[in-house]
């Protein structure tokens, strides 16, 4: 499971500056608007929280790499079943 969550979390990067890509580029072309008028402050703080999130997911991903190294050579002993 570790090596499944590192794998996700090694992706997010990617996807929140896709998404940061997006906003930017709906922003320019001025298709988006915001229900207080404050879509600068709205997109700044959006993208400031994707930025965080990426950075913080790599952390993550570097983690659950670390978890999965730990558990890669471990194994239950006489069979290795669920316990009942």
């Amino acid at each position: 499971m570790t090596a499944a969550w590192a794998a996700a979390a090694h992706r997010l990067p990617q996807l929140c500056g896709q998404l940061a890509g997006w906003l930017r580029q709906e922003n320019t072309a001025g298709r988006l608007a915001h229900t207080t008028g404050g879509l600068d402050d709205a997109t700044d703080d959006t993208l400031a929280g994707l930025d965080r999130a990426a950075r913080h997911a790599t952390r993550l991903g570097e983690a659950l790499d670390l978890a999965q190294q730990g558990t890669a050579w471990l194994y239950r002993p006489g069979g290795g079943g669920e316990d009942r």
